[in-house]
């Protein structure tokens, strides 16, 4: 289970996300397939079910999407921006 991490402030810019850590006082950016992921990330969501909803959106094989959301969700909690369970 993967999860937004609460010590983020973020906000909407033309539909991509800005975050900053208060924390860490760095600033982050996602782009359109990143803002997407947090969004569904806003409460708990297990990778594959992130990954249905990716699939069901964008024209993206399984196992592409599979690698390429972990990757990204591995980043994002080495930065600390995202929590697990």
């Amino acid at each position: 289970m993967i999860k937004r991490s609460d010590e983020l402030v973020h906000s909407d810019m033309d539909g991509e996300t800005v975050m900053m850590s208060i924390e860490q006082s760095q600033y982050y950016g996602l782009d359109s397939v990143g803002t997407r992921i947090w969004d569904l990330i806003e409460n708990e969501m297990r990778v594959g079910d992130i990954c249905a909803a990716l699939m069901n959106e964008y024209d993206v094989t399984e196992q592409q999407c599979q690698q390429d959301v972990i990757s990204f969700l591995q980043d994002m909690l080495d930065n600390n921006t995202v929590t697990t369970r």
